[in-house]
C-alpha cells in the first residue's frame, strides 16, 4: 500500500472528479467517525508499530487495531477497553496483550475522520486497485477546538495490474501533486495536538560531561529522577495501573540511594533533610506496592494449582483487593498532603539553584567521572565482600542485604553510564543484571511465602475463607519454598560468574584506582 497526502489546496471532491475523468471508478462514502487513539503511558503500542483506536457505535464501542504491515482488525465490545484483556472476545488480545501486558490503555488523542472509498476498474470492468481518501481533523482536549489535517490517500494496487498501477500513481503525483507520507495516521494526530510519542520511558537516560563538577552532575541526575516522580504522580493517584506506582517508587528509592552514595557533593544538612523526607515518602508507597505485586502474582498462583483448586484462591483475591483500597486511600492522602508538596517544591528549588563557586565541600568541584568511579568501585568492593561471606546455611536476610548492595551498585552505574565507553560497560551491566535477577527471585520467593502465611493467618482469625482456600495457599507456600531452595543452591554459581577474574578485570579497567590510588581518567562517550 502507498500512502500520500494532498496538501496543495485541492479538495477531495476535485480529486474524485478528476480521477473519474481518467479512470472508471466506483465511489462509496464512509460515515464520519470520531476516534480515540489509545496507548500505554510508556507508548508500548506506538513503539511496536500498532495503532489502537476506539469509537462509539450506539451503546457499544468499536475497537480497531492497525498493525505495522497495514492490516486492520476490529471488534465490537461493550465498552472502551481499559486493558488488553478487555478486548475479548476477539483476536485483538493475542496481538495487544504481549505488548501492553498489564499497562492501562490510556486515551492519548482524539480525531474525527470522514472517508471516501474508491474502486478503480479497467476497460474490462475488473478492479485494478483501490483508493481510500481520509479527511480528518485533530480534536483538542476539553473542547478546545479542532485542527484540520491534510487529506490522506491510501492506494492499494491489486496484483497483476502493474501497468494500471503506474498510471494511477502517475496521475496522483503529476496531476494531483500528492506527496508521499511516511507518518501513520496517529502520528499526524499526535503532531497536531503537540503530543510527543515516546516522551516517557522508565529507563534512566542522561548524558553527562566527564569533566562536569560532581555537584552539578548530581543535580542533573536528581532532576531526571524528579521528572519521573512528577510524571507518574497522577497515574498513582488515579490507580491507572500498577506500573505508575512501581516507577514512582523506584525513582524515590534511586533518589535516596544517590543522596546516600554521593556524599560530599551537597551540604550535609540538605542531604540529611532530603534523605529523611524521601525515606518518609518511600515508606508511604511500600504497602500499596506490595499489594499490587501480590495481585499481579494471582494468575501465576492459579496456574501453579490443579485446575479444580484455582477457584479456591478467590477469597485471597478479595482480601487483597480490600487491602488495596485501604492502602491506596492512605497513599492518596500522602500525595495530597502539605508535606509531600513542600518536599517537591523544596527539592526542585534546591536542584535548580546554581552552585556557589567557593564551596568548601570535599567533592562538589571534582570532575564527576573521578567521583563516580570511586563510588562505583567502592560499591563493587562491598558486593564482593558480602557475597563472599554467604554459604549454604547463611540466613536469607544476608542475601537480601546483598541484593540491596547490588541494587545500589546498579543505580550508580545507571546514573553515570554516559561517562564510560558503552562497548566496555554493557557486558558488565549484563553480568550484574543476571546476579540481581537471581537475588531478586530468591528474595521475592521469601517475601511471597511470608505474605501468604500472614494472609492465611488473617483469614483464619476472621473466618473469611473456607479450608480449601487455606489448603491451596499451603500448596503454594510449599512450591515457593522448593523454588527458593533451588535458587539458594544456584547462588554460588551466579556469584562466581560475577566475580570471575575476567569480569573483575573489566570492572577495574573502568572504575578501579590507578597505581597512585586515584581513579584512571579513561574516556567517556563525549570525548571519544
Amino acid at each position: 500500500m502507498s500512502l500520500y497526502i494532498l496538501d496543495t489546496g485541492l479538495s477531495t471532491d476535485e480529486l474524485v472528479r478528476d480521477l473519474g475523468e481518467v479512470f472508471p471508478i466506483d465511489v462509496r462514502d464512509e460515515p464520519k467517525e470520531r476516534v480515540t487513539y489509545c496507548d500505554t503511558f510508556d507508548w508500548r503500542l506506538f513503539k511496536a508499530g500498532l495503532t489502537l483506536t476506539t469509537s462509539r457505535i450506539g451503546k457499544q464501542a468499536r475497537v480497531a487495531l492497525t498493525t505495522g504491515d497495514g492490516r486492520v482488525l476490529d471488534s465490537i465490545v461493550h465498552r472502551a477497553p481499559s486493558f488488553a484483556s478487555d478486548l475479548t472476545p476477539s483476536p485483538l488480545p493475542e496481538i495487544v496483550e504481549p505488548v501492553a501486558k498489564h499497562r492501562r490503555l490510556l486515551p492519548r488523542a482524539r480525531g474525527e475522520w470522514k472517508g471516501t472509498f474508491i474502486s478503480i476498474v479497467n476497460e474490462d470492468g475488473k478492479t485494478i486497485g483501490r483508493l481510500r481518501i481520509r479527511v480528518g481533523k485533530a480534536l483538542l482536549p476539553d473542547g478546545g477546538g479542532e485542527i484540520p489535517l491534510a487529506p490522506r490517500i491510501e492506494f492499494l494496487p491489486l496484483k497483476g495490474y502493474r501497468v494500471e498501477e503506474r498510471k494511477v500513481t502517475s496521475f496522483l503525483k503529476e496531476r494531483m501533486k500528492v506527496k508521499r507520507e511516511k507518518r501513520a495516521e496517529q502520528a499526524a494526530i499526535y503532531r497536531a495536538v503537540h503530543q510527543t510519542p515516546c516522551d516517557y520511558s522508565s529507563s534512566f537516560s542522561l548524558e553527562l560531561d566527564p569533566g562536569m563538577a560532581a555537584a552539578e552532575a548530581a543535580k542533573q541526575v536528581h532532576l531526571v529522577l524528579l521528572k519521573t516522580v512528577l510524571s507518574n504522580r497522577e497515574g498513582v493517584t488515579r490507580d491507572w495501573d500498577a506500573e505508575f506506582l512501581h516507577d514512582f517508587r523506584v525513582a524515590v528509592r534511586r533518589t535516596r540511594s544517590a543522596l546516600t552514595q554521593l556524599r560530599g557533593v551537597f551540604p550535609e544538612a540538605a542531604t540529611e533533610y532530603f534523605k529523611g523526607e524521601f525515606r518518609w515518602l518511600g515508606s508511604k508507597t511500600g504497602p500499596a506496592r506490595d499489594i499490587d505485586v501480590y495481585l499481579l502474582k494471582i494468575p501465576a498462583y492459579r496456574a501453579a494449582l490443579y485446575p479444580a483448586a484455582r477457584k479456591d484462591l478467590q477469597p485471597l483475591v478479595k482480601l487483597l483487593e480490600e487491602k488495596k483500597k485501604v492502602e491506596l486511600g492512605r497513599l492518596r492522602r500522602c500525595l495530597r498532603s502539605k508535606r509531600f508538596h513542600r518536599l517537591l517544591e523544596d527539592w526542585q528549588a534546591f536542584l535548580e539553584t546554581p552552585d556557589t563557586q567557593d564551596s568548601a565541600l570535599p567533592h562538589a568541584r571534582r570532575p564527576i567521572r573521578e567521583v563516580a568511579s570511586e563510588r562505583i568501585w567502592k560499591a563493587l568492593t562491598k558486593v564482593r565482600k558480602r557475597g563472599g561471606e554467604i554459604g549454604q546455611f547463611t540466613p536469607a536476610e544476608n542475601l537480601h542485604r546483598l541484593r540491596i548492595d547490588c541494587k545500589k551498585l546498579r543505580y550508580l552505574i545507571t546514573f553515570f553510564q554516559s561517562l564510560y565507553p558503552p562497548e566496555a560497560l554493557e557486558p558488565l551491566i549484563a553480568e550484574l543484571k543476571r546476579l540481581q535477577d537471581h537475588l531478586g527471585d530468591f528474595n521475592d520467593l521469601q517475601v511471597q511465602r511470608e505474605a501468604l502465611r500472614r494472609f492465611a493467618e488473617e483469614m483464619m482469625a476472621a473466618k473469611s475463607a473456607p479450608p480449601t482456600t487455606l489448603l491451596a495457599m499451603g500448596q503454594l507456600m510449599g512450591q515457593l519454598e522448593g523454588k527458593q531452595n533451588k535458587e539458594r543452591e544456584a547462588f554460588q554459581d551466579h556469584f562466581s560468574r560475577f566475580t570471575r577474574t575476567r569480569t573483575l578485570k573489566r570492572f577495574r579497567g573502568l572504575f578501579g584506582p590507578g597505581p597512585s590510588g586515584s581513579p584512571k581518567p579513561g574516556t567517556g562517550r563525549k570525548n571519544r
